[in-house]
């Protein structure tokens, strides 16, 4: 996912710890994230608010703001500049020390992340570098989180000023009459036309007259589009010199210089105009190069008449201080004159080069600043293990030189290209980009080899400049040793395989160093290994069960490999065991069912494990040829010949894996037959080797009438009520031999009493079912049942049937009281005595005096007397009896003290059913 990451422990003491990501070959200004370690709270800190005081960032009280509104971040890297988010909560107090606040910048580079001090502030630094704003207007972002998770955002500018600008606003060119005054509106900014960063000095100065007005200003650290603009009023006298103004600027965005000269002379051609250049104008397009005798810029000269045209055809001439440029130039029809300025070479550099263009009378100047520079080149470690894995990285760094009082120091030259190369090896990429630091670094990996190898070397070249540095390959040598050489193929059997790492030179072991393991059979115990103080590697190689010879490989680093063997070997035969049988019953032959079984066995030697391929096996079935009948009163049982026609294929075979097959195919005799296998190798007593007998039941015959049989899963349904209820049919279906018929016999159901499925199949037990709906036809009296047939063919092909039954019941009848007491119970007669109890009984059926479907409820309830017996009674499915019910009305408080008057009350019984709800009120009186 393009992800790189990385874990930061915090130290000991208090404070912002920094963290600088460095990525190989992209250029640009490395970003920073910052971990704040905080300290703990004094003892009684009264200046820490208590734990219910501290709310989350509130919107309203979060803001972001810089310290410096305008940089020359368009002009120089690396510049920065501390930019405050101020995080309070909706009391306007600073939120806990340690919130977190995310910064991200449209321009340059800033710390990702920075935490709240105890004020709620959170300070970042930004640093002008590429991107550069396409408008000089950099936009910071800060981010905290809020009440529920919500992303609280605030918003500030920075300018990144460009290169500094000078031109005449109003008029647009410099012209004035002799005598008389002329006000000018002059712009000084950059190419967006924002101001200059602070401590811009701007001094402007006339001849042939004078000046008033803005003539000399110093820039404070502002955005506002107002100090870009600059008035001065000219005065000149009626004769003298010819007017001209110089407007010089000293900025950190870069020093201009801007003549203007009046372009208007009288007296020529009958007091008519001569238009001549009046101004001139020079820029380097870059203000900093190296003194390498090989960086170069473009030098423009820009020449305009007194309307701000540019004059063609204009001879300029270009001197320098220090370096080589052209002579001289033409300027094109837009007035511009360009040559190529290429810098000396000077490893202490040239402070500063005065650019100097000139044409007719008028002069301008620029200014650039060439570095000395130096490359320095280190390789940390320089002696590496040659295995083609051990790596160092190489730094080069180029820095700035200056000399001062026969001293020397420097500054990182950053953004350079330095190119890498090697003798003797990789490295990670051919072409780096310093970075702000000066630093650029490749990843050197030695080469493979058995023996020592010296004079490698790397270099780097910038700049015109080259560096080289020594790196020392020390070869090493892998030793391979196995014991024991032989195993048995059981899958347990082991052999050691042990390495040793050393230099072949001096024997000198190597610790720490991986190696990597394979094999070509069998298992081993550890495939990564790391070589301990003796330079030792062991793992453990574990035989499977496949004879063979097993290549074991020890590989360390890139190309460094060696490789023993180990010969897996197995035993003779000695047993043989039964693996499975599928399926484990087969049907006679031409009854629908599967007519063959797999029969697998495992071939084995003395210690339990598989044979070796090739083994011979034979099989041998063993099946009854007679079978004992019962003989009748006065005679004998006697033999009858049976003949079962069963097969076995193949009659001979090769294990494989340890394993072999045989297919047994039934006849046409349900029975049990046994299959033996024998493997053709003999123990010295002379014994052959053999399996136990194998029993292979062979049934599922056709359906037999006497093992035929239907039943409903429900037998009493209110069909004479509700029509659409559902009744399960279940057909049992078995043959003579007692055995579930073949999966798929089909039966056929039908009923004289409501509606049926027509059919079903038997699944692996035999069993078909159809469902019963409660329809037309209603069967009825006197005993309102349904009868289903379920029919199907037997083994001969004849129709045979069986059948079940299912009542009907008809609507709830009213329920009545019964017994001895129930005129009394009816009259509303019944007292309870003090403690005192009475049996009441009642009759719950159809209006044809059948149960009513199973499910039903019976609930009897009362609001003065304790009710037990079937007072939460559920009905059973049944098609008979279950019609009389009885309860217990008892003094729920019997023999209270003191004693209470006799309560009124009743006994209410219900009965809910799909056959009908019905329910029954009694009143009575309980002491």
């Amino acid at each position: 996912t393009g992800r790189a990451q990385t874990q930061l422990t915090l130290g000991a003491v208090p404070g912002s710890n920094k963290v600088g990501v460095f990525v190989f070959g992209l250029s640009g200004l490395p970003p920073t994230f910052t971990a704040i370690g905080l300290g703990e709270d004094a003892p009684g800190d009264s200046l820490a608010p208590p734990p219910a005081l501290v709310r989350p960032p509130d919107s309203t009280h979060f803001s972001v703001a810089p310290e410096v509104l305008n940089m020359p971040g368009g002009v120089v890297f690396g510049l920065t500049n501390q930019i405050t988010a101020f995080v309070f909560d909706e009391a306007s107090n600073p939120v806990r020390a340690g919130t977190v606040v995310r910064f991200e910048t449209s321009g340059g580079g800033i710390e990702g992340a920075v935490r709240t001090n105890a004020e709620g502030r959170a300070t970042a630094t930004l640093t002008t570098a590429e991107p550069v704003p396409v408008d000089g207007r950099d936009t910071v972002t800060a981010e905290t989180d809020g009440v529920g998770g919500a992303v609280l955002t605030a918003q500030t500018q920075v300018l990144f000023s460009g290169p500094t600008v000078v031109r005449l606003i109003q008029p647009a060119s410099f012209a004035v009459v002799p005598g008389e005054s002329q006000a000018f509106l002059f712009f000084v900014g950059d190419a967006n036309g924002h101001p200059l960063s602070a401590d811009t000095h701007i001094e402007v100065s006339a001849e042939g007259g004078t000046l008033t007005g803005q003539t000399d200003v110093t820039l404070p650290d502002t955005q506002s589009p107002d100090a870009t603009l600059f008035s001065v009023l000219f005065e000149t006298p009626q004769t003298g010199d010819t007017p001209s103004m110089t407007i010089e600027v000293t900025s950190p965005n870069g020093n201009r210089k801007a003549i203007f000269v009046s372009g208007l002379i009288r007296g020529i051609d009958e007091g008519g105009d001569t238009r001549l250049p009046v101004a001139l104008f020079v820029d380097a397009a870059d203000s900093v190069l190296v003194a390498d005798g090989a960086s170069t810029t473009a030098i423009t000269a820009s020449v305009r008449d007194s309307a701000g045209n540019g004059v063609a055809n204009e001879t300029v001439s270009f001197s320098v201080s220090g370096g080589t440029v052209d002579a001289t130039a033409l300027t094109d029809a837009s007035g511009l004159a360009t040559v190529t300025y290429q810098s000396p070479v000077n490893p202490l550099g040239v402070p500063v080069v005065r650019v100097e263009a000139r044409t007719r009378n008028l002069v301008a100047a620029d200014t650039l600043q060439l570095l000395g520079v130096r490359l320095l080149l280190s390789a940390r470690p320089d002696t590496l293990a040659a295995d083609g894995i051990s790596q160092t990285t190489v730094t080069a760094k180029l820095e700035t030189v200056t000399a001062k009082l026969e001293t020397e120091g420097g500054s990182p030259v950053p953004f350079v290209t330095v190119d890498f190369g090697a003798t003797l090896g990789a490295l990670s990429e051919p072409r780096v980009q310093t970075d702000v630091t000066g630093h650029a670094s490749v990843v050197y990996t030695s080469v493979a080899s058995p023996s020592d190898l010296s004079g490698v070397e790397v270099r780097a070249r910038a700049s015109g400049l080259d560096a080289s540095k020594e790196i020392t390959l020390l070869g090493v040598q892998v030793l391979l040793e196995v014991s024991p050489d032989t195993i048995a193929a059981d899958g347990n059997a082991q052999a050691t395989i042990w390495v040793k790492l050393q230099r072949p030179t001096d024997r000198v072991v190597i610790p720490n160093g991986i190696v990597t393991f394979e094999t070509s059979l069998g298992t081993l115990s550890s495939l990564l290994v790391e070589t301990d103080s003796d330079g030792v590697a062991q793992t453990i190689l574990v035989a499977g069960t496949d004879a063979g010879k097993a290549t074991v490989s020890a590989t360390y680093g890139v190309g460094l490999r060696k490789q023993g063997s180990v010969a897996f070997v197995k035993g003779p035969p000695t047993s043989i065991v039964l693996v499975s049988i599928e399926p484990s019953a087969i049907g006679v032959r031409s009854a629908g069912a599967n007519e063959t079984a797999i029969v697998t066995f495992e071939v084995r030697d003395d210690r339990g494990n598989t044979v070796a391929d090739g083994q011979p096996v034979l099989f041998r079935l063993d099946a009854p040829d007679s079978v004992l009948t019962p003989g009748l009163p006065g005679v004998p049982p006697i033999f009858i010949p049976v003949v079962g026609e069963e097969l076995i294929g193949p009659e001979r075979t090769a294990t494989v894996k340890g394993r072999v097959q045989a297919a047994v195919r039934s006849g046409t005799v349900a029975r049990t037959v046994r299959l033996i296998a024998l493997a053709e190798a003999s123990f010295a007593s002379g014994d052959t080797v053999r399996s136990i007998p194998v029993p292979i039941a062979i049934h599922s015959g056709p359906p037999d009438l006497a093992h035929f049989s239907v039943a409903p899963d429900t037998v009493n349904l209110a069909g004479r009520v509700v029509l659409g209820l559902q009744d399960t049919i279940r057909a049992y279906l078995f043959d003579k031999y007692s055995n579930p018929v073949p999966q798929g016999t089909s039966v056929q159901f039908k009923t004289d009493g409501g509606g049926v499925l027509g059919s079903g199949e038997t699944n692996a037990n035999g069993q078909a079912t159809a469902v019963l709906f409660t329809a037309a036809p209603i069967p009825v009296g006197p005993n309102y049942l349904a009868t289903i047939t379920a029919q199907t063919i037997d083994e001969n092909g004849y129709e045979i049937r069986t059948q079940t039954t299912v009542l009907f019941s008809g609507p709830t009848a009213d329920i009545e009281l019964t017994g001895a007491a129930a005129d009394t119970i009816r009259q509303g007669r019944l007292f309870i005595a003090d403690g005192d109890k009475q049996i009441v009984t009642f009759s719950v059926k159809d209006i044809t005096g059948f149960p009513i479907m199973g499910g039903s409820l019976i609930r009897v309830t009362s609001d003065v007397a304790q009710i037990s017996g079937d007072a939460n009674f559920e009905m059973p499915d049944v098609r008979s009896g279950s019609t009389d019910f009885s309860i217990f009305v008892a003094d729920p408080s019997p023999f209270e003290d003191p004693a209470l008057p006799p309560k009124r009350g009743s006994v209410l019984i219900r009965v809910l059913s799909r056959n009908g709800n019905k329910q029954y009120v009694f009143a009575l009186r309980v002491d």
